[in-house]
């Protein structure tokens, strides 16, 4: 990041989907910013747009107008194959279902993404996030002998690994209990706090929201709200 830009800047974004004759403007002309190191949830009922959001920010879709800027890159002039390279080397997922590769195991999971970019591991690393998500002792269990919560820290590791300048997650503790959602959410704040990345979080859930330092309610493809929550 330069000067005193913020590391996100979604300018009059607006995505329409068609079917047929019929136009679904899922995103109206939204603006907002983001810091670096910021922890933001992005809230909002089903088709209120939240998720064609993260879509556009990860480059995973393009939209219609407007601009996507993150890091001083415009997502939104990229073609598809420098998205590709974008996603893979600058942005780090995390999903509702895991998506764990089921028939390898936990420390192989989390190698995929470094494999995928020709990279090597940091066993050091590795270790740390391990014990720090407290899954030292998961280290070669396949993901089918995990509980939720283990599989989704699972996930957040494999998230960080490359080490991302930002983390993209899609409903992540949509799976979890009320304790492990908060466990998850605390531990993706800590974690990143420490390795300075910057979080979107895609989420309904109003409570986890709160965990977050900002929170932006999204409603029929609008920005409705935006509110800074307390410092804990």
């Amino acid at each position: 990041m330069k000067g005193n830009q913020p590391f996100i800047r979604v300018e009059n974004v607006s995505k329409i989907y068609k079917d047929g004759d019929v136009s679904n403007k899922v995103l109206d002309n939204i603006s907002f910013n983001v810091n670096e190191r910021e922890l933001v949830a992005v809230v909002g009922d089903s088709g209120s747009g939240k998720t064609t959001l993260m879509n556009l920010l990860g480059g995973l879709d393009k939209m219609d107008s407007g601009k996507i800027i993150i890091d001083n890159q415009e997502v939104s002039k990229m073609n598809p194959n420098q998205r590709t390279l974008y996603r893979r080397n600058n942005i780090g997922f995390i999903f509702q279902d895991y998506n764990l590769i089921q028939v390898l195991n936990v420390y192989e999971n989390i190698m995929l993404p470094l494999q995928l970019s020709h990279k090597e591991a940091d066993e050091n690393k590795i270790d740390y996030l391990l014990n720090n998500l407290k899954l030292n002792d998961k280290k070669y269990v396949l993901p089918s002998k995990l509980s939720g919560g283990e599989q989704q820290r699972v996930a957040i590791i494999r998230a960080l690994i490359n080490e991302p300048k930002l983390i993209l997650a899609d409903e992540p503790t949509g799976n979890l209990d009320s304790k492990n959602s908060a466990l998850v959410i605390n531990l993706i704040k800590v974690l990143c706090r420490k390795m300075g990345r910057t979080v979107i979080i895609v989420t309904h859930n109003i409570q986890i929201a709160k965990l977050c330092d900002r929170v932006i309610c999204v409603k029929d493809g609008k920005i409705i709200e935006e509110a800074n929550n307390e410092k804990k």
